[in-house]
C-alpha cells in the first residue's frame, strides 16, 4: 500500500520483513542473511524467521544473501530459482582499517579475544572449555551485547574471564588490535563479520571451518572444527607461535580489503537496476 502510494520502483526489504501484499507496480528485493533457524537464536527469532523467510521468498521478485554457502541453503530449503538469487558480500565499516586512539578500557598485556553475542550458536562454552585446557596465562576477553530475549542465552561460567560486555565501535576497534588472537568458533554464520573486522585491524584469526567462514576467509585465518573443544584447544596454540601469527596477520589484511561497503552498495545498486528492466 505504502509502496503504491510513494511510486517506489524498488521496495527493499533488508531483513526478510515483506509485506505479504504483491504488487506489479514495483520490484521487491528482500535481504537474506542465512536461512538456519535452528542454530541458536533465542525461540522467538526462530520461530519469527521460520515464518518471515518464506514468506518473504514468496513476495519478492529478487533476493539478495551475504555468501555463496547462504545462497546454496537458499535456494536448497526454499526451492527457488537460483537466478534470482545474488550474493552481495558484507562490509567491513572504514573504522576497522585505520588507527583509532587509546581507550579507557583496561586490557591484559597478552588476551585472546571472542566477539559474540549470547546465541549459543556462537559457541563460547565451547571455547572456554578449550581456554581452560590451555598451558598458558594468557587470558580470555570477552565482548558483545547480552540480550537474552534477542539472541538465546548460552549458559556458561564467566567467572575466569574478562567480560566486557557491550562496548562502542571506536573501543572494539582498539580491542581488536591489542588481542593476540581473535577465537570465533561459531557453529553457524551465513557471513560472520567479527574475524574479517579483526582481519582488518591486523589481529590473526582462529575460527571455525563450517557454513559461510571458510568462503569469507580463505587463506587468512587457522581453523577448527567448532564442536571438538580438542580442536579449538589444539588451534589456540599458536598464540606460541608468533610466525603463524604473523603470517596471518599479513593474510588477513589483504584479505579484509575485499570487503567494503562501497563494493557492496555498488552491487546492491546492481541488482536495483536489473530489477527496474
Amino acid at each position: 500500500m505504502l509502496a503504491a502510494l510513494d511510486d517506489l520502483d524498488v521496495l527493499f526489504c533488508p531483513n526478510a520483513n515483506v509485506p505479504p501484499l504483491g504488487s506489479n507496480a514495483h520490484q521487491t528485493v528482500v535481504m537474506i542473511h542465512h536461512v538456519g533457524t535452528e542454530h541458536g537464536h533465542s525461540s522467538i527469532q526462530r520461530a519469527y524467521r521460520r515464518i518471515a523467510i518464506p514468506s518473504g521468498v514468496q513476495y519478492a521478485d529478487k533476493v539478495v544473501t551475504v555468501s555463496e554457502f547462504s545462497k546454496k541453503k537458499i535456494v536448497e530449503e526454499l526451492q527457488i530459482d537460483e537466478s534470482n538469487v545474488h550474493v552481495i558480500y558484507n562490509g567491513v565499516d572504514d573504522i576497522f582499517f585505520n588507527d583509532v586512539k587509546e581507550t579507557n578500557i583496561d586490557l591484559p598485556d597478552d588476551f585472546i579475544l571472542f566477539v559474540g553475542s549470547t546465541d549459543e550458536r556462537k559457541n563460547l562454552s565451547r571455547l572456554l572449555a578449550a581456554y581452560k585446557q590451555l598451558n598458558s596465562d594468557i587470558e580470555l576477553v570477552v565482548v558483545g551485547a547480552q540480550n537474552g530475549i534477542a539472541f538465546g542465552k548460552e549458559q556458561v561460567d564467566r567467572s575466569e574471564i574478562i567480560n566486557l560486555g557491550y562496548v562502542s565501535e571506536r573501543e572494539l576497534r582498539y580491542i581488536y588490535e591489542q588481542a593476540t588472537l581473535l577465537a570465533y568458533p561459531s557453529l553457524y554464520e551465513g557471513f560472520g563479520l567479527p574475524p574479517v573486522e579483526a582481519a582488518a585491524c591486523g589481529t590473526p584469526v582462529l575460527t571455525s571451518n563450517v557454513s559461510a567462514i571458510p568462503e569469507i576467509m580463505g587463506e587468512a585465518a587457522e581453523y577448527v572444527d567448532p564442536l571438538d573443544v580438542t580442536s579449538i584447544r589444539n588451534g589456540l596454540d599458536i598464540i606460541h607461535d608468533p610466525e603463524r601469527l604473523t603470517e596471518l596477520s599479513r593474510k588477513g589484511k589483504k584479505q579484509a580489503k575485499k570487503y567494503t561497503w562501497e563494493k557492496a552498495t555498488k552491487r546492491l545498486m546492481k541488482v536495483f537496476n536489473q530489477s527496474t528492466r
